[in-house]
């Protein structure tokens, strides 16, 4: 068990104070770190695995994950991330809805009209291609099911662009 804790403050006239606990059924000890966190020993004993004990991820949790490896891609593969960006699972389907994706430049040249807007969806699209595997695999080991496609669609009128993976099946079904 670990986490937060309301204990009295040391030398404090009845005031309290947070501090991070990790707690073990063994032995619990006050470590050397001057914040006063508590540490468990776990003498002549190797961790446990977590995987076979954790819960199911919640869909909210897997909403904010796949929220974050879609930001986390855009930044490090095509230079610049959205400001807001949100994530819905429906049934096999992940929606991630991004906005304000567009850079200066891109909003100067939509502006200039149709050849603008058609070169600009024209190498986004190219570039999601490129990269489309590796987000792809992000999301699978996220929701934990294989992510047979991948749809996107960008609005230069609006800044947004829709990311839609099609999942093998349902999160969370058993066949």
């Amino acid at each position: 068990f670990c986490g937060w804790c309301v204990v009295p403050r040391a030398g404090g006239a009845g005031r309290l104070e947070m501090r991070m606990i990790y707690l073990c059924a063994l032995k619990v000890r006050k470590s050397n770190d001057p914040r006063g966190i508590f540490r468990a020993s776990y003498p002549n004993r190797a961790p446990a695995p977590r995987e076979p004990h954790m819960k199911p991820k919640s869909v909210g949790h897997i909403e904010e994950q796949v929220t974050q490896a879609v930001l986390r891609f855009e930044k490090e593969y095509m230079g610049r991330g959205s400001i807001e960006a949100r994530t819905y699972l429906v049934d096999d389907l992940v929606v991630v809805r991004l906005k304000n994706v567009l850079t200066p430049a891109e909003l100067s040249l939509t502006a200039s009209g149709d050849r603008g807007r058609d070169l600009i969806k024209q190498m986004r699209q190219q570039l999601i291609e490129t990269g489309a595997a590796a987000l792809s695999a992000a999301v699978a080991a996220i929701v934990g099911v294989e992510v047979r496609s991948l749809h996107t669609d960008l609005s230069t009128r609006t800044g947004e662009r829709i990311l839609v993976f099609t999942l093998a099946k349902k999160p969370g079904d058993r066949a």
